[in-house]
């Protein structure tokens, strides 16, 4: 006798074990999110533990929540289904897409282990084990530590997903600068700003920000418009005027007028021809 399962009752197993570890790893999720849920699926721990080591009364336990899961599938699936085609509660796309997906995963998950778990050999398998194998233990700890990696690293995408949503805002606001000193418009104007990126091999993130320029007689302005997820800082830029910082947020006006400064500038003293000013030495 083999002291490993054989391939098919391993893939149950992992699946139960991966299935309970998805369940206590979602509600320690919920808990740390504030929104705490009880799911009956951790009991998917122990039982995919029982079958990879031959527990009989793993494999009936097994039987029986797959069962019951394949019909409750089944039921609330094929309602749904017949709720959306005949007009009434319509499943959002792409919302729909994804639980429709989910419902026949799961029930292809419950028919698999229906399957395998009732073939006579695979029984024969179960009441021929009289020890507990070492092998099966270990199979069983590595698809429970590997599950955990990578489903708390799927909430916490999940997390970082919800907060961005919630953070995102969009904005469009037109800019004049104008000289501080006279309140004329400018004739030269360009910015600078991190969040502004133009090359096509930029990663896809946020802030998403256009900008246009717009001329006339007023002197030129510069229209940003974007989605961004926090306040994007431009530096808006003019030739004879000091840099001068802007930043754009959910607050911002959509018209807005900054005053730029001149640059001062400063005419050295007139010395002997060709030579520079020096002040006198004192007697």
């Amino acid at each position: 006798m083999s002291s490993f399962p054989p391939r098919h009752i391993c893939i149950v197993g992992a699946l139960a074990v991966a299935a309970g570890v998805g369940s206590i790893v979602g509600m320690i999720a919920g808990l740390i999110g504030g929104a705490f849920f009880f799911d009956l699926g951790f009991v998917g721990m122990p039982i995919g533990y029982g079958i990879l080591i031959g527990r009989s009364s793993s494999r009936k336990w097994a039987i029986f929540f797959a069962t019951a899961g394949a019909l409750f599938v089944a039921g609330f699936g094929g309602w749904t289904f017949f709720d959306h085609f005949t007009g009434g509660d319509t499943l959002p796309y792409p919302e729909g897409a994804y639980t429709a997906a989910e419902l026949i995963i799961a029930l292809i998950c419950c028919v698999y282990v229906l399957v395998i778990l009732c073939r006579r050999a695979n029984r024969e398998w179960f009441a021929s084990i009289s020890e507990h194998p070492a092998s099966a233990k270990s199979f069983a700890w590595a698809v429970a530590v590997t599950s955990s990696v990578l489903l708390f690293s799927q909430h916490a995408t999940e997390w970082w997903v919800e907060e961005t949503h919630a953070r995102i805002f969009s904005f469009r606001v037109t800019v004049t600068p104008y000289n501080s000193q006279n309140g004329e418009g400018l004739r030269s104007l360009s910015y600078d700003s991190d969040a502004i990126s133009f090359s096509s091999n930029s990663k896809p993130g946020l802030p998403k920000v256009g900008v246009s320029f717009i001329g006339g007689r007023d002197g030129m302005k510069l229209e940003f418009s974007g989605v961004a997820t926090r306040p994007v800082e431009v530096i808006l830029k003019s030739e004879g005027f000091e840099d001068t910082p802007i930043t754009l947020d959910r607050n911002s006006d959509d018209e807005i007028r900054v005053a730029m400064q001149p640059v001062e500038t400063t005419k050295p003293e007139q010395g002997g021809a060709g030579q520079p000013a020096t002040r006198p030495e004192s007697e």
